[in-house]
């Protein structure tokens, strides 16, 4: 069974508070875009994965790939799988590319072995692996609360837009991040973002992140003033960064830059 598993993007990121289990309780607007990893998986006498692809950091036990085999493994006391992995979305860039992985290997198993989970189940276990797993069992817009485990579907459609991403050739850890932010002080309630004319989303959508990364690196910042001035009608980083998009409503002229950067153009 193979599965091409999205990327994500974070149409503003809000950071409430600390949480007493360490995590942050955040809000944000999840939107899957066309960059995808690659998953095959079949049965074996027993696990192993092998990566391609971009090189994922960290030992074999800290893959998601490998820590959501191991909990389907525990629950349902499957056999052993051959899974292959071709990492096309950058490590580090706050696209979710690990959460993706490990939620398309929870449904594959699913699927593989007839387990009949429902959505909210695969859901519920994906949620164990990491914050945005959740999210990747559909893979359709949302709205986010809680750690990011807390799901409500938006009806926003980004559809003949284009977007253009960027992933500088750096890394970003989430700890660290989230070690350095502050909580919000935006009131704006991001449920309403569907409502909401484009023209308006520069003002009102902001993801917390920025200010403590576009510190620390000034490229990022740099990539989002570049966006802004081909063009794009809304830009920012995704997740925790290093991947900053803008989103445009004609398709822009972007030949000249980003030569030294990752860069894809989606038309959705």
């Amino acid at each position: 069974m193979i599965f091409h598993t999205p990327a994500k993007i974070n149409l503003g990121l809000q950071i409430k508070n600390e949480r007493k289990d360490t995590f942050h309780n955040i809000e944000s607007v999840i939107y899957p875009i066309p960059l995808y990893d690659v998953l095959e998986i079949e049965q074996a006498d027993r696990f192993s994965l092998h990566t391609s692809g971009y090189p994922i950091p960290g030992s074999i036990k800290a893959n998601t790939v490998y820590k959501a085999y191991h909990l389907m493994q525990s629950l349902f006391k499957i056999p052993g799988l051959k899974i292959s992995l071709t990492k096309n979305i950058p490590p580090g860039s706050g696209l979710g590319g690990p959460s993706s992985d490990a939620a398309a290997l929870i449904s594959g198993i699913n699927k593989l072995f007839k387990l009949e989970l429902s959505i909210q189940t695969q859901q519920q276990i994906a949620s164990k692996i990491g914050s945005d797993c959740p999210f990747f069992i559909q893979s359709e817009p949302v709205f986010v609360s809680g750690k990011g485990d807390i799901i409500e579907k938006i009806p926003l459609y980004l559809k003949d837009l284009y977007i253009a991403l960027v992933v500088p050739p750096l890394s970003i850890s989430t700890a660290w991040a989230y070690a350095r932010v502050q909580n919000s002080s935006s009131t704006f309630n991001l449920r309403s973002l569907p409502t909401i004319p484009y023209s308006q989303w520069n003002k009102l959508v902001i993801n917390e992140f920025e200010a403590i990364v576009f510190k620390h690196f000034p490229m990022i910042e740099g990539i989002k003033t570049e966006l802004t001035k081909a063009g794009a009608f809304f830009t920012s980083l995704s997740g925790s960064g290093s991947a900053v998009y803008g989103i445009f409503e004609r398709k822009p002229a972007l030949q000249n830059l980003f030569t030294d950067y990752k860069n894809w153009l989606f038309k959705m």
